[in-house]
């Protein structure tokens, strides 16, 4: 995974920390006191917050398998050209 898709993991990286920040955030900050009754604004930033999570997560396991399937095509390339040069000697 090099260049653009690198860049894109790294961004889908920050997008999901932004995206857990979000999420926790009218805690954290403290517009939203625990144990009363969720405002418009906790409800928005949780929905978005899960929603940029999600995406991301799922993105980022869309990386991974592609990188996966990449390393496994590498490697039977690799064992397939060892396999050919005894033959060819």
């Amino acid at each position: 995974m090099r260049g653009i898709g690198s860049l894109g993991a790294v961004a889908t990286a920050v997008a999901l920390v932004l995206g857990m920040w979000e999420f926790i955030a009218p805690f954290v900050i403290g517009y939203q006191t625990l144990g009363q009754k969720w405002i418009v604004a906790t409800r928005n930033d949780l929905w978005v917050g899960a929603g940029l999570v999600g995406i991301s997560l799922a993105i980022l396991a869309l990386y991974a398998a592609c990188a996966l399937r990449d390393a496994v095509e590498a490697a039977r390339r690799r064992q397939q050209l060892q396999q050919e040069e005894p033959a060819q000697q």
